[in-house]
């Protein structure tokens, strides 16, 4: 019977875990054949605080995934978001050692496992080392020196790490689920995967992701990852406020921001109302949606000038004529993208997920970019042709570990 290649993704946010299994064609292509979603209440502020509630949404997710595809699996590639990310760009440099100053792989490995010998604070764990570009001889901005002839080989990679807790965590449950690990990916790079143009990144562009606990960024330049941090506020505190504010059930703030929501005042006629019903639910009151929408304006305000001013702190020094692309659950609500015009002064707009050409309609949403990105960049990796292996995430055999666990014969 025909080969199938299996892969599935596991995407771990503070709202929710979504798992989904995709086919591989024979031509590279993937397509979606299942799909589960749990509410993740083991999660607040993307940090796991109940292992047992985690532990079980991963099953479940995964459980009803597995029940459309008709088949079990048990390794996966897993997506998560961490308040705790952080980056760096670190150089390094080697001798081409062939006799003919030919560069080979082992050269290129060789440089790279350099550039992730960096200090970094000893709570952190480095979890990604990315090549951004190689310089041979001093020719700079090289994007593949295998086969170059040259001297002394550069190498500058951008590595991300998060804290030593949170990946522990994060390894534990995924465990403790039964899982088979196949990756971890920073659910910032998944998003930027399906959401961002190639144009885009070579411009120089700022990717922004608003979960539900984290708002996580991405600077892309030249085409390659040049920044990514993560701040610990999210779209639940706009829920929390409107909570607060209006005096009403969690619960209910959050219907009230979805359905009534908008991150501009300016867009509200001063004579629209809802009923609220009180904290106890015993009373119902009357509520100008202009003051749900100054609620609301205010927290995307302080959130996106978050953003700014650790855009600022970077140490990024160039223009982003990409613009700002915004993600996530929080790109749902309506006004953000002039919010975000005003505040960083650039064109925006919102990422939408691109890749899968079978998604159902309610998956083309800016919520599951993260979920939909890991898959993609999961069938990416998979399709390629493996290199040796570098210490690199990326490029350290995850093409044969999913041969492995994915490839079934039906």
């Amino acid at each position: 019977m025909a080969k199938k290649e299996l892969i599935a993704v596991v995407d771990v946010g503070s709202s929710k875990i979504v798992a989904l299994i995709g086919e591989i064609a024979a031509d590279g292509q993937v397509t979606l054949l299942g799909v589960g979603e749990t509410a993740s209440s083991g999660i607040k502020k993307g940090a796991i605080v109940d292992i047992d509630g985690t532990v079980k949404a991963i099953k479940t997710s995964l459980e009803k995934a597995e029940q459309i595809v008709g088949y079990g699996l048990t390794s996966a590639v897993v997506s998560f978001t961490s308040p705790s990310l952080i980056s760096l760009n670190n150089k390094s440099v080697v001798a081409v050692t062939n006799l003919e100053r030919e560069i080979t792989s082992e050269d290129v490995n060789r440089v790279l496992n350099a550039t992730k010998i960096v200090p970094i604070p000893p709570d952190k764990k480095i979890i990604k080392a990315i090549p951004r570009f190689y310089t041979v001889d001093g020719f700079a901005g090289v994007v593949d020196p295998v086969g170059m002839t040259g001297s002394r080989l550069e190498a500058e990679t951008h590595i991300i790490a998060v804290a030593q807790s949170t990946f522990a965590n994060l390894q534990k449950v995924t465990s403790k689920a039964g899982l088979n690990v196949l990756e971890f990916i920073p659910a910032i790079l998944a998003s930027a995967e399906v959401v961002l143009y190639p144009a885009e990144k070579e411009l120089g562009c700022l990717l922004i992701d608003i979960g539900a606990g984290t708002m996580e960024l991405a600077i892309y330049s030249e085409g390659s990852l040049f920044y990514t941090g993560a701040i610990p506020v999210g779209d639940q505190y706009i829920t929390n406020d409107l909570a607060i504010g209006l005096r009403t059930p969690i619960a209910v703030a959050e219907k009230i921001k979805i359905e009534a929501g908008t991150a501009l005042v300016s867009l509200v006629q001063n004579d629209e109302y809802l009923e609220v019903e009180n904290v106890g639910g015993t009373e119902k009151q009357k509520v100008s949606k202009q003051m749900v929408a100054a609620i609301i304006e205010a927290r995307v305000r302080e959130m996106l000038e978050l953003a700014l001013k650790e855009i600022k702190s970077s140490g990024f020094t160039g223009l982003l004529p990409g613009g700002v692309i915004i993600t996530g659950g929080g790109a749902l609500l309506p006004g953000i993208k002039e919010v975000a015009q005003e505040i960083f002064d650039l064109p925006v707009r919102i990422g939408v997920p691109e890749g899968l050409s079978n998604l159902p309609v309610n998956l083309i949403n800016p919520r599951y970019a993260s979920a939909i990105g890991a898959l993609v960049l999961a069938a990416k990796q998979y399709r390629e042709e493996p290199e040796e292996s570098s210490g690199l995430d990326f490029l350290s055999g995850i093409f044969q570990k999913i041969k492995a666990f994915f490839s079934e014969l039906f």
